[in-house]
């Protein structure tokens, strides 16, 4: 279509026919062209599309000289969809923050959680009798082996492992009666 220096006043002026007749001749074109650029995404073509024309008219004052009414509904068309993947750029590191943060959370109450349960079972070993407390925190935070814990206390090792017993069972009680207080 060829567009006189009446058509481009006419687009300059908004005149709604004219823009009709803009519509109606490159309304295929235009859309053709963001389909491809959306990889075949027709929700995403058609936001655009409506956005193109709209901004074509908002535009259309400033419209030089050009007779190419085509290339500057393209360019607007391509404008749009690059303004289209800033948002959804930004969407993107906005989401991938919020999901940074949610690990960080997570991970921060996890930790609360872990300290929490030592100072429960801290304060549990602490309320045993001397003996029990002493072989418990021998076993599992020093990490020695029964016998190494035999020989330290002057026992055997039978009587160590009985001891090692009661002791699991009175902290098992032990924490049950903590545990009712939080």
């Amino acid at each position: 279509m060829i567009w006189t220096d009446e058509d481009i006043l006419r687009i300059r002026n908004r005149d709604p026919n004219t823009f009709e007749k803009i519509y109606t001749y490159y309304k295929d074109k235009v859309y053709n062209y963001l389909i491809i650029k959306t990889n075949n995404n027709h929700d995403i073509t058609e936001d655009i599309f409506s956005e193109t024309f709209h901004s074509a008219l908002m535009s259309a004052p400033k419209l030089k000289n050009t007779k190419n009414i085509l290339g500057w509904l393209l360019q607007i068309a391509n404008r749009r969809f690059n303004d289209h993947l800033r948002v959804k750029y930004r969407e993107q590191k906005y989401i991938n923050i919020v999901q940074k943060e949610d690990c960080v959370v997570k991970d921060t109450v996890e930790k609360l959680h872990d300290k929490e349960k030592f100072l429960l079972l801290d304060t549990a070993i602490n309320n045993l009798k001397q003996e029990y407390s002493q072989i418990l925190k021998m076993k599992y935070i020093e990490k020695k082996s029964q016998k190494e814990i035999a020989e330290k206390i002057n026992k055997d090792i039978g009587a160590t492992n009985s001891m090692l017993s009661r002791a699991r069972d009175a902290l098992k009680k032990e924490l049950k009666k903590s545990s009712k207080h939080f």
